[in-house]
């Protein structure tokens, strides 16, 4: 609960977003793009998304042009497909993998047949 005005919040981050916004005046929810202020984190996440999701750029693969929205999930793309370091081959085919879990689903949806 607010000590200043006595109203209720669901919990502590809406209490400090509340105290920022209505009584200190802090607007420290600013978007780095526009300057647009928000009196809440989840408000500027959500402007973000339906913003400037479109102005974001993705990262793309060097090697085979495939996008994604982000680095990490670009850094796993080619450790996993570009690296030249795979560990696990198919013993049916030339597939190689550098990760158990890929080599599986591979033999999964390549070499497993359906009897139906």
């Amino acid at each position: 609960m607010c000590s200043d005005c006595g109203k209720r919040f669901a919990n502590k981050t809406r209490l400090k977003d509340h105290v920022d916004w209505e009584h200190l005046k802090n607007f420290v929810h600013t978007c780095t793009v526009c300057q647009k202020v928000f009196k809440s984190h989840t408000s500027l996440y959500i402007h973000k998304q339906v913003v400037h999701k479109k102005d974001s750029v993705e990262h793309l693969c060097d090697h085979c042009g495939k996008p994604f929205p982000n680095r990490t999930k670009l850094r796993i793309h080619m450790v996993a497909l570009h690296s030249g370091k795979a560990q696990y081959a198919c013993a049916r085919c030339p597939a190689k993998f550098n990760w158990q879990s890929c080599l599986s689903r591979h033999s999964r949806r390549v070499h497993t047949t359906h009897n139906a």
